[in-house]
């Protein structure tokens, strides 16, 4: 997974599966967007795991809101430009 793009919704909130799926994806190298919707969280997410070594970025986004993903999608891709795509869609949004 080194160097490749993965996407994981739902990783906002410490300690839920969401942020033990980002820093395992995180151990092998991927590069990380995580995606939820309350931006502190999903900031704070991102934090931990660049303080770990870990390439992250965190984007808050309503995923009921097909606009709004729709520009996350494009920001995410944006900010990655080494990127030819997402690797992985990891969807854990929802409780």
């Amino acid at each position: 997974m080194h160097g490749k793009l993965v996407v994981i919704t739902g990783a906002g909130r410490e300690g839920q599966v969401g942020e033990a799926v980002a820093a395992a994806f995180g151990a092998q190298g991927a590069v990380i967007a995580l995606i939820d919707v309350d931006a502190e969280q999903v900031a704070a997410r991102a934090r931990t795991l660049h303080a770990a070594g870990v390439d992250a970025r965190g984007y808050a986004v309503d995923l009921t809101d097909a606009n709004a993903l729709a520009d996350t999608t494009a920001q995410i891709l944006a900010d990655h430009p080494e990127q030819t795509g997402v690797t992985a869609l990891i969807c854990l949004a929802g409780g």
